[in-house]
């Protein structure tokens, strides 16, 4: 089985560098053109068999635009929607660094009304194993957002930051729960607390 992490296009918070959590904020036509050209570019090299989506607006128009160019049916699931981020979404990270002397990406537990990070890692885990379940031997796109692509590396023993957007991870998972990692765009991996 081989999934496909990519992250959501650019909206108008990853530009003013906004904590988005759960917020559902849209794409920007910058994240709408990368989508785009990411998705023609994929379209032949991965053979896609369905887009899962967050139920997140960002997500899910990312995933539509990819479902028009792959003609491929798009689920949405809440095990893939980006961590909360209590009360610091809608704060830029410059002003969160300032007041409270933090990188939120690094705060573990419920502090400041976030989602911990170990509930997030047993949500996303269970999304994976669903999938593998119900999926076996087919290529899914899973359109999520940064916090969880970094978390998946982590998972899988891979530090990374923060996952430029429209920029994707390739995992693929056999019997023994092996896999290989891929990037798109590796280069252009950002700072990690930079959305």
């Amino acid at each position: 089985m081989k999934l496909i992490f990519l992250r959501h296009g650019q909206t108008d918070w990853n530009v003013q560098r906004r904590i988005q959590g759960c917020q559902d904020t849209e794409l920007n036509q910058t994240g709408r053109e990368q989508i785009k050209r990411i998705a023609v570019e994929t379209k032949e090299p991965w053979q896609v068999s369905r887009i899962i989506s967050s139920p997140l607006a960002r997500a899910r128009q990312s995933a539509d635009i990819f479902s028009s160019v792959h003609q491929v049916p798009v689920s949405v699931s809440r095990f893939f929607r980006e961590r909360h981020f209590g009360f610091l979404e809608g704060q830029s990270i410059e002003d969160i660094e300032r007041k409270y002397l933090i990188d939120c990406e690094e705060i573990p537990d419920s502090r400041f009304g976030m989602e911990p990070l170990d509930q997030v890692k047993v949500r996303v885990i269970k999304g994976i194993n669903m999938l593998k379940e119900t999926h076996q031997k087919q290529t899914l796109l899973i359109i999520t957002h940064g916090s969880i692509i970094k978390l998946l590396g982590n998972i899988y023993g891979y530090d990374m930051g923060i996952i430029t957007n429209g920029g994707y991870i390739e995992l693929e998972l056999n019997d023994e729960n092996s896999f290989w990692w891929d990037s798109y765009y590796m280069d252009k991996f950002e700072d990690m607390r930079k959305f």
